[in-house]
């Protein structure tokens, strides 16, 4: 009779134990489940690449002699084929020093540049960079459509 009595005894405790036990597998499950498939967005960090790559390597617009000269930009260098040959995107990119602008397609980026600042598919960045050993100021512009 003991037996039946103790086991009696458990079988509530045992249930309990079991619906806390999904409780708490469902849970995890569920963060899990959210942390899997939540959205990251990359688009800063991709524009930032991207215009660092501008004035950092020397297939764009840094100056090099035996090395690449960082934020020294080799103004020969600086014009729409070198832009289109450095970066290979379909983002619309935009760079001016003094009265100089180039871009891989000045109108499209002009016409989105207010456009973007609406649309919630768009992102837009814009750096200043001090140019070394000129004094100028390099304006870059990037505008990422999805």
């Amino acid at each position: 009779m003991s037996d039946s009595s103790e086991l009696g005894e458990k079988v509530p405790y045992q249930i309990v134990v079991l619906v806390v036990l999904g409780i708490m597998i469902g849970s995890v499950v569920m963060v899990l489940h959210m942390a899997v498939n939540q959205d990251i967005k990359v688009d800063g960090f991709q524009a930032d690449l991207l215009m660092k790559r501008l004035f950092y390597s020397s297939d764009c617009f840094a100056y090099e002699d035996y090395r690449a000269h960082i934020g020294v930009i080799n103004m020969s260098n600086f014009n729409e084929e070198r832009l289109n040959s450095c970066l290979i995107t379909d983002n619309l990119v935009y760079a001016k020093i003094d009265s100089k602008e180039i871009s891989n397609d000045l109108l499209a980026y002009k016409d989105q540049l207010n456009f973007c600042k609406l649309k919630d598919n768009c992102f837009f960045e814009r750096k200043y960079v001090l140019v070394n050993g000129e004094g100028k100021i390099l304006d870059l512009g990037v505008i990422m459509s999805e």
